[in-house]
């Protein structure tokens, strides 16, 4: 409901019509590792082990994660404030909080 003043987003990929195994390989893996980074996600987490769940993953089934993109807050405003990194090592601050709402969408190749 936009008169609230909150906003969500949600992401999801289908297959359409026959895809090759590759292919198929690749959205099952994305969809894994997003279920684990979700796994993650509780009051006293840190953001940037969000993407050193995903990255460890990800690379044992042979794909990469597109590092240019990352999950963000959300509320009032679409990308605000925490910036949830998809990648390891990377230099994400903050610790989850109760009350907080960001994005995992993690872009992987």
């Amino acid at each position: 409901d936009p008169s609230s003043g909150i906003n969500a987003e949600y992401g999801e990929t289908f297959l359409v019509g026959n895809v090759d195994e590759k292919g198929r390989k690749l959205v099952d893996a994305s969809y894994d590792c997003l279920q684990r980074a979700i796994a993650t996600v509780k009051p006293g987490a840190k953001y940037r082990d969000v993407g050193n769940v995903i990255q460890k993953y990800i690379n044992t089934q042979g794909f990469s994660v597109v590092r240019s993109y990352c999950g963000h807050g959300i509320n009032q405003l679409f990308h605000t404030a925490p910036s949830v990194p998809h990648y390891s090592k990377n230099k994400a601050v903050g610790i989850m909080k109760v009350g907080h709402c960001f994005t995992i969408e993690p872009m992987i190749n």
